[in-house]
C-alpha cells in the first residue's frame, strides 16, 4: 500500500446507500470508499476507473471526480481522514466484506465520542481496516510466469506510449482483455505501485531530466513532452512531487 498515513486523523465515518451520481470539486480529506454492491465507475483526471464490490479506493485530498452509476443503487463504507500527504488515487480489494463492515461499524461508534481514548480506538480500527484491504490485495511479493504472460503486453504498451497524452489508463486492461480491478491488481504487485502513480511517476522523472540538463523549453513545452497537455496541471503535479515549480 503506497498511501503514506502520517499524522493521521480520522474525520468522519459512515454507510452510505444512494441511487445519486457525485460531482466533486477539490475534496478537502482524504478518502477510502468500500464499495458494497454492483459497479460505480470515476472520472478523474482524464481517466475512468471501474469498481465492484469489494473494492476499496483511496482517493487523495483535492482530487476533482465524478462519479457514475452503473447499477440502479450503490452502497459504500466511508471513512474520511487527514493526513501530511496529499496521497494517491489507489484501487485495492477486500476479501472479506463481512469483517470490514464489522469493523467500520465499530469505527464509527467510536468516533462519535471526541475524547482521546475515542479516538485512539478509532486510529487502531483504522488500522486494522487497512490491515484486511491489504490482505486483500495480495500479500505475494511477485507475479508468477503465468499472470506475468497475462500482464506483459500492457507493460510493454505502457513503456512504448509513456509519453503519448492519449495514453488512457483506464482502458489498458482491454489489452489483456481482463478486468479493470484484477489488472490493476497484477499491475500493483508487479510494479509496487498503482497504474496511475507509476505513469505520472515516469513522467516527472523525465520532465526533472529535462529541466536539470538546462534546457530552455517553456514549461508548456516540457509538459507537452511528457505527455501532459494542460501546464498548469503540470506545474501544480510537478511542484507537488519536488517542491518546486518547474519554471
Amino acid at each position: 500500500m503506497k498511501n503514506g498515513f502520517c499524522n493521521l486523523k480520522i474525520n468522519r465515518a459512515y454507510h452510505l446507500l444512494t441511487e445519486r451520481s457525485f460531482e466533486i470539486a477539490e475534496r478537502r480529506d482524504r478518502a477510502l470508499v468500500i464499495r458494497l454492491n454492483k459497479k460505480l465507475a470515476y472520472d478523474a483526471d482524464g481517466d475512468r476507473f471501474i469498481t465492484v464490490r469489494g473494492d476499496a479506493v483511496f482517493i487523495p485530498a483535492g482530487a476533482t471526480y465524478t462519479t457514475h452509476r452503473v447499477s440502479d443503487d450503490n452502497e459504500y463504507l466511508i471513512v474520511t481522514f487527514s493526513t501530511d500527504e496529499v496521497g494517491e488515487w489507489e484501487i485495492m480489494h477486500v476479501d472479506d466484506i463481512g469483517e470490514a463492515r464489522s469493523i467500520h461499524s465499530e469505527l464509527c461508534r467510536a468516533l462519535v465520542f471526541e475524547d482521546r481514548k475515542s479516538q485512539m480506538r478509532a486510529l487502531s480500527l483504522f488500522y486494522r481496516l487497512l490491515s484486511i484491504i491489504s490482505e486483500g490485495a495480495g500479500s505475494d511479493s511477485y507475479v508468477s510466469s503465468r499472470k506475468l504472460e497475462i500482464i506483459r503486453p500492457i507493460l510493454d504498451y505502457v513503456e512504448e506510449n509513456i509519453y503519448s497524452p492519449s495514453l488512457k489508463i483506464g482502458e489498458l486492461h482491454r489489452l489483456a482483455d481482463i478486468s479493470d480491478v484484477y489488472f490493476r491488481k497484477l499491475f500493483i504487485t508487479y510494479t509496487g505501485m498503482s497504474p496511475q502513480r507509476y505513469v505520472t511517476a515516469k513522467r516527472l522523472e523525465r520532465a526533472r531530466e529535462i529541466i536539470s540538463d538546462g534546457n530552455t523549453m517553456r514549461v508548456k513545452d516540457v509538459a507537452e513532452a511528457v505527455g501532459y497537455t494542460d501546464a498548469l496541471y503540470f506545474s501544480r503535479i510537478y511542484k507537488k512531487r519536488f517542491g518546486n515549480p518547474p519554471s
